[in-house]
């Protein structure tokens, strides 16, 4: 699904942050949902826990590493000019 299309060279670094944030968004939901309808065909036992270090500043970063996708996007981000900061 394609939230935004517009012209790579006419982005800035927030608009590129945007991007890789919903591509991962895509990934994460697919997986979801599939990861649910095994929950429901096998109704296994589930553990819950909250954290109150909970930081969401960090979740994209995390997510990214836990998709194995930070190599790729490192990739990425020097081929259009930005670091890891942007």
């Amino acid at each position: 699904m394609f939230d935004n299309v517009v012209d790579p060279a006419a982005v800035g670094s927030r608009e590129h942050y945007e991007a890789v944030a919903r591509s991962v968004r895509d990934v994460l939901s697919q997986r979801w949902v599939r990861t649910e309808k095994t929950y429901e065909r096998e109704n296994p036992k589930r553990v819950y826990y909250l954290s109150m270090e909970f930081l969401i500043g960090r979740s994209l970063a995390n997510n990214i590493m836990n998709l194995r996708r930070r190599r790729e996007r490192s990739q990425r981000q020097r081929g259009v000019g930005l670091t890891e900061r942007d």
